[in-house]
C-alpha cells in the first residue's frame, strides 16, 4: 500500500502525513497504513464528520468488533496511540490512547506444558521425518532443533529446582 493519496475523511491530510513521517524513519508501516486507512473509512461513514481526535472517536474505532480476536484489536490501538501521540507532536489538540487499554490477560492465552509421554511421542514422530525435495534437510534440522529447544528448557528447569532459598 504505498498510494498515500486516497483518503477521504478529515484527517486525510494528516493521516498522510503521518504515514510520510513514519516511512521516513524507516519504517516499512504497512500494517500501519492499512489501519490508517481503516480509521479513515470509519469517520468517512459517520454521520457528523469529526474533524478532531476525540476520546469518544478513538474509543468507538478501537473497540473489540465480534470475532475479533484481541491482537487484531491491539494493533489498531497502537496504531491509534501513535497517531494522536503524532497529532499532539504537530500542535493539534488530540486525544492520545494511554497505556494499559488493552493488557496482556486479555489475550486469554494458556500454556500447554506437555508430560514426558507427549514429549516422547513428538521427539519420536520429529525422528520420523523423511526428506524431501522440498526440503531435504528437514529429518536431519527439525529433530535437532526440538532437541535443542526442549534440552534447554530441562536445563533451566533443574538448574531452578538446585537452588535453594
Amino acid at each position: 500500500m504505498k498510494n498515500t493519496s486516497a483518503f477521504t475523511s478529515p484527517f486525510g491530510m494528516q493521516l498522510k502525513q503521518y504515514i510520510e513521517y513514519k516511512r521516513m524513519q524507516g519504517y516499512k508501516f504497512i500494517v500501519g497504513e492499512w489501519d490508517l486507512r481503516c480509521f479513515d473509512t470509519y469517520v468517512a461513514t459517520l454521520p457528523a464528520q469529526a474533524n478532531r481526535l476525540t476520546k469518544e472517536l478513538v474509543e468507538a474505532y478501537i473497540a473489540l468488533r465480534p470475532g475479533e480476536k484481541p491482537s487484531n484489536q491491539a494493533h489498531r490501538i497502537s496504531t491509534m496511540r501513535c497517531f494522536g501521540k503524532y497529532l499532539v507532536r504537530c500542535g493539534v489538540d488530540a486525544y492520545v490512547l494511554p497505556y494499559g487499554v488493552l493488557s496482556i490477560a486479555k489475550y486469554g492465552f494458556i500454556p500447554h506444558i506437555f508430560n514426558e509421554e507427549e514429549i516422547v511421542r513428538f521427539m519420536s514422530a520429529a525422528d520420523s521425518l523423511r526428506e524431501t525435495m522440498n526440503s531435504p534437510f528437514r529429518h536431519i534440522v527439525i529433530p535437532m532443533m526440538f532437541r535443542v529447544t526442549t534440552d534447554s528448557n530441562q536445563q533451566t528447569y533443574n538448574n531452578k529446582s538446585r537452588i535453594s532459598i
